[in-house]
């Protein structure tokens, strides 16, 4: 408390906007970041090249999520990381040298529409004839602001009918449509059948083992180490948090039903929905 105290209003602000800018540039990769980072990016702008107190760089980074939700319309995300990932050690979603390694992530905090309507005006209800064109108006702009901030976050329709994206929401939606949680067998066998086979080298994605590790650094997907009953390493992957918050699940059940071009029974749609991805593991 004595620390904080002892910092004055313009350091706060100055460390607050540092956590901010640096989460953004971040978020522009859609990577992740640890509360070391943050305590780094702290310590090598301090007067004396030390880092702040973990009280303070909490306090801060509680400051930066409160200005980032106003200003930006993103929250800031804290997770714990789960498994080590001796495999993939470089990506995000599972960094850490141990349990309980604190991280951090961008995620939209404004509502976006689930199916984007058409950009224009006649996409406007028109049933009503005497409806107030100033109030027309007004929902047409309210919609094109949503709009633009699901192209921003990798939501809109031109940004699923992106490449990357699209595979990724592709992997997603499996991932949910297995309940949640698919081997490391099973998803190496999903990329061949989509082209990126062992260590060729794809011509659009690369190579399949650097598509799942992107994809974990970004978030959509988490890779998870256990031991199988036979006490044999059992590797799968779930959705990340990413995933979770902000593709959401409804999103890729609306994706699933898309390519398939047909809609899936209520029932089965409202249990995978409240699918509880940790049960499986018991």
């Amino acid at each position: 408390e004595q620390a904080w105290n002892d910092m004055s209003k313009e350091d706060r602000k100055r460390s607050t906007n540092l956590i901010i800018n640096f989460l953004l540039k971040r978020d522009a990769d859609k990577l992740t970041s640890k509360r070391s980072d943050l305590t780094d990016v702290l310590k090598s702008s301090a007067a004396d090249g030390k880092a702040p107190p973990a009280a303070v760089v909490g306090r801060l980074i509680k400051n930066a999520k409160e200005k980032m939700l106003h200003a930006y319309g993103f929250d800031i995300v804290e997770q714990e990381s789960g498994n080590v990932n001796d495999e993939v050690g470089g990506t995000q979603m599972s960094q850490g040298a141990a349990k309980g390694v604190k991280i951090y992530m961008l995620v939209n905090a404004l509502k976006v529409p689930v199916e984007p309507q058409a950009n224009n005006e006649a996409a406007a209800s028109q049933e009503d004839g005497e409806e107030d064109a100033e109030q027309r108006q007004k929902e047409l702009e309210q919609r094109l602001v949503a709009e633009k901030r699901a192209e921003l976050v990798g939501l809109g329709e031109s940004s699923q009918r992106s490449p990357h994206f699209g595979l990724a929401l592709t992997l997603m939606t499996i991932v949910c449509l297995k309940r949640y949680s698919i081997s490391e067998v099973e998803m190496l066998d999903i990329l061949k059948s989509l082209g990126l086979v062992g260590n060729n080298v794809h011509p659009v994605f690369g190579r399949a083992a650097e598509v799942l590790k992107e994809l974990c650094a970004q978030g959509y997907l988490h890779m998870k180490r256990t031991k199988g009953r036979d006490g044999q390493p059992h590797v799968a992957y779930c959705l990340g948090l990413r995933a979770e918050t902000e593709v959401t699940r409804t999103r890729m059940l609306n994706w699933a039903e898309h390519v398939f071009g047909d809609k899936m029974q209520a029932a089965t749609r409202k249990d995978l929905l409240s699918e509880d991805p940790e049960e499986e593991e018991a």
